[in-house]
C-alpha cells in the first residue's frame, strides 16, 4: 500500500470517528466500544473477527447471569449485531476459533463495561 493510499485510510477513519451518530458536534466520539457496533459508521476488520468473537462470548455469558429484560436492554442489540458480523463472514470464524485457543487469546473489556454492565 503506497503512503498516499495509508494516509487516506487514516483521514477516512478520522472522519468515520469524527461522525458519529452519538454526538451533535464534530468531536471524536467517545461512546463505550460495545455501541460501535451499532454505529451507522462501524467499520469491521477481518482481523478484528477473533476479539468479536470473545465479546460475543462474553454477552452470551452475561445472559446466564442477569434477568432477561435486563441483558435484552443492555445486550441485546449488540449481540444481533454480532450475529449479522458472524454470518456475513461465517467462512472466517472457525480460524478466528482457533487463533483464539492458540494464541491463548482473552477478552479486556474496559473498566467502565465490566462496572456497568456486569451487574
Amino acid at each position: 500500500m503506497s503512503s498516499g493510499s495509508s494516509t487516506a485510510a487514516k483521514a477516512s477513519r478520522w472522519i468515520r470517528t469524527t461522525l458519529s451518530p452519538h454526538r451533535k458536534d464534530a468531536k471524536v466520539c467517545h461512546v463505550a466500544p460495545a455501541m460501535c457496533m451499532l454505529c451507522r459508521n462501524a467499520v469491521v476488520f477481518t482481523s478484528q473477527i477473533p476479539r468479536l468473537l470473545l465479546l460475543s462470548d462474553h454477552i452470551e455469558r452475561m445472559r446466564t447471569a442477569l434477568a432477561p429484560p435486563h441483558w435484552q436492554a443492555l445486550w441485546g442489540r449488540q449481540a444481533a449485531a454480532l450475529a449479522e458480523v458472524f454470518a456475513e463472514c461465517a467462512d472466517l470464524v472457525p480460524d478466528a476459533r482457533r487463533e483464539i485457543a492458540e494464541l491463548g487469546l482473552r477478552l479486556d473489556l474496559p473498566l467502565g463495561m465490566r462496572t456497568e454492565f456486569d451487574r
